[in-house]
């Protein structure tokens, strides 16, 4: 669960 957890966070930070 550590790959979905990083897309997840990329949606929440795009531009950083």
């Amino acid at each position: 669960m550590n790959k979905e957890q990083e897309q997840s966070r990329a949606k929440y930070t795009p531009l950083v």
